[in-house]
């Protein structure tokens, strides 16, 4: 693709960042105002399997198209074992291996954590938006996100409709390939010698549209 298209290949590699990362605290937020804990369930085996592979498709894309550092294998991991999310189900997986569920759904602390832990990453979200590099970014940035917010999930529809999922299970994954990309895909973009600019306009402009073109497709599934 980026020999087609003729991309630099830092540009490139932060606009496949920009594709296939994700926004799980958005995600979170509004599967649980629309489907409650049935479709929070869901989304988290999800979240649980994606967002390491995306990590590290996005680590193997900017080593090799961008040039970054050659990261070895444990450098890979420990970037994936890093991500919040990915810690707290690698977390709440072994607290339910060990039998721990029952004792920790009744511990008023982490219920404090939990319910303060969403809201704290949504204003992460509003807080990390740069519309000063949206003003500057290019097609490049349009591009990216038309494939994300658009292309990926009448995608992930055709998808669903051919594996015959249930409505809720089906909501949840168009909704899931919906989402912005990451909040903090510029700190990897910057880590591993991507196109910062270009990746701060993906992020404002995806977590910007993402309020609108969300809400459509909620509206499409209803």
């Amino acid at each position: 693709t980026r020999i087609v298209v003729r991309l630099p290949g830092p540009t490139f590699a932060s606009m496949y960042q920009g594709a296939v990362r994700l926004n799980g605290f958005v995600g979170l937020s509004v599967i649980l105002a629309l489907f409650g804990e049935a479709g929070v369930a869901r989304i988290s085996v999800v979240i649980a399997v994606w967002v390491p592979l995306a990590n590290l498709l996005s680590i193997y894309a900017f080593v090799r198209a961008a040039g970054g550092p050659a990261a070895g294998l444990g450098q890979v991991v420990l970037q994936i074992l890093r991500n919040p999310l990915v810690m707290a189900v690698v977390a709440g997986v072994a607290a339910n291996l060990a039998g721990l569920g029952p004792y920790v759904d009744r511990m008023p602390l982490l219920d404090l954590l939990g319910r303060a832990g969403l809201p704290l990453g949504l204003l992460t979200v509003g807080a990390g938006l740069d519309f000063a590099a949206l003003r500057a970014a290019s097609g490049r940035v349009l591009w990216t996100t038309c494939v994300k917010l658009a292309i990926m999930p009448a995608a992930m529809a055709a998808i669903c409709g051919a594996l015959a999922l249930d409505p809720i299970s089906t909501a949840v994954m168009v909704l899931f390939s919906a989402l912005p990309t990451s909040a903090t895909g510029h700190i990897l973009a910057r880590q591993l010698g991507g196109d910062v600019p270009v990746m701060i306009g993906i992020i404002t402009l995806q977590t910007a549209l993402a309020l609108i073109t969300m809400v459509a497709v909620a509206a499409l599934l209803a």
